[in-house]
């Protein structure tokens, strides 16, 4: 072992994501990980408890510098010596934390969700509206000025079968803004836990009748053909393409920055993300192909794919989609002043309409197709898995193995829609 140096972190490459770091300072070992910022290392110090092995958390650098993570670990190991569990006594610190909250004048449901909304919700396009609406008018009525505390999971309940008798989506959309609300309360201990912990859309207003369609290899070689009679815009072709080969959301793509894109890896921050968490993606050389023609057609523009009347701003988010309906007509019951039915039914697959998020679900199940497992999958799409026992799993899938994931669907995408595109018509 050697001892570790700022610039021995400030070196690493993408390519060292995995990998174990080890000081000559007992104990204390790091894993470089990647989020939206860049490289990462979380620092912990491995010590003996009885006859158990137990890794106490340190801090990840760059957001603590290396000296503050000695100075943890050398705090842990003088608890050691002195015969204390330095992570036992970190939750009873954590513990007392919490009773002195709890002994704090209470922060009511209202008082949390305008928190929440300033805070989180700000940044949504509405700006919140849509959940405030949804808040004023079935959770505040009855719940507003109670202790957000103080309110029990069965409470909770008895509010969402009442909302569920008449709108089971609606019920289902708030369980979900009320979930995220004290999630983002328990992690700046406005409160002490999360009363939906554990609540599915299955418990509440029952599952959503989500679309399962997904292209089929056969569909993916036929899609490859259309594209070239069905007249899209060249920056519409390869994005559709970018999300089959990353199985990213339509949004993320459209509003992706050419600054996230770096070499192979697309790094998908917060704020562009549905869940709120950052994402790294490696592109497979199918899809950096596509990544590339996008970058290239976006001129001197921030954006990935820029408006095409305003190159300051990012398309329109519902391009893809109004571009792939467009084209597929008999599927849909709309005006058609104005559009061009020469190319009306060009991308018609088979007897059900797709959709771009269609093309996403298709990328997952092929990899599933070419033996991925699920738990990689959930983690390359960048899913967040409600269950905590699980989510806590899924944190152990390391990025190369997603990132095996990219190159082998990649693969699979060369040999069923050979690049380079048809040339558009």
């Amino acid at each position: 072992m050697v001892k570790l140096y700022e610039k021995t972190l400030q070196a690493l490459k993408p390519e060292n994501v995995g990998d174990t770091l080890r000081d000559d300072l007992g104990g204390l070992w790091g894993k470089v990980n990647m989020t939206a910022r860049g490289i990462t290392v979380a620092f912990s110090y491995r010590y003996r408890c009885g006859s158990k092995t137990r890794d106490f958390g340190c801090g990840t650098w760059p957001d603590t510098s290396l000296a503050d993570v000695r100075a943890a670990r050398n705090t842990a190991a003088d608890l050691v010596r002195k015969g204390r569990d330095p992570i036992d006594e970190r939750a009873a610190k954590r513990a007392a934390d919490k009773a002195e909250l709890a002994k704090a004048k209470p922060i009511t449901i209202k008082e949390l969700f305008k928190q929440w909304k300033d805070s989180e919700l700000a940044t949504r396009k509405d700006g919140g509206a849509e959940p405030e609406r949804a808040f004023k008018k079935d959770v505040f009525p009855l719940l507003g000025n109670k202790p957000a505390a103080s309110v029990t999971k069965g409470l909770y309940l008895v509010q969402l079968d009442s909302i569920k008798s008449r709108a089971p989506s609606l019920a289902n959309k708030i369980l979900s803004y009320l979930y995220g609300m004290y999630a983002w309360g328990v992690n700046r201990e406005l409160v002490p836990t999360n009363p939906l912990e554990g609540l599915t859309r299955g418990d509440v207003g029952g599952a959503d009748n989500e679309r399962e369609r997904v292209l089929v290899a056969g569909e993916l070689q036929t899609l490859h053909t259309l594209l070239d009679a069905a007249a899209l815009p060249d920056a519409v072709r390869h994005a559709l393409m970018v999300i089959i080969g990353t199985g990213a959301r339509s949004n993320e793509v459209i509003r992706a920055k050419k600054a996230h894109v770096v070499d192979r890896l697309w790094t998908i921050p917060p704020e562009n993300s549905k869940n709120g968490k950052a994402h790294t993606i490696w592109l497979s050389d199918w899809a950096k192909f596509h990544m590339d023609a996008l970058m290239a057609l976006s001129g001197g523009s921030a954006w990935l794919m820029p408006d095409s009347s305003d190159p300051m701003t990012h398309a329109h988010g519902k391009v893809l989609v109004n571009a792939t309906s467009d084209r597929q007509l008999s599927f849909y019951s709309r005006k058609i002043e104005g559009r061009s039915l020469n190319y009306g039914h060009t991308l018609e697959i088979g007897s059900e309409k797709w959709t771009p998020h269609d093309l996403r679900r298709s990328a997952a199940t092929l990899m599933g197709e070419l033996g991925i497992v699920g738990d990689v999958i959930d983690r390359a799409l960048n899913h967040v898995e409600r269950n905590k026992v699980r989510r806590i799993y899924q944190r152990q899938v390391l990025q190369s193995q997603q990132f095996e994931a990219w190159r082998v669907l990649g693969d699979k995408l060369m040999e069923l829609m050979p690049l380079p595109l048809p040339v558009a018509s």
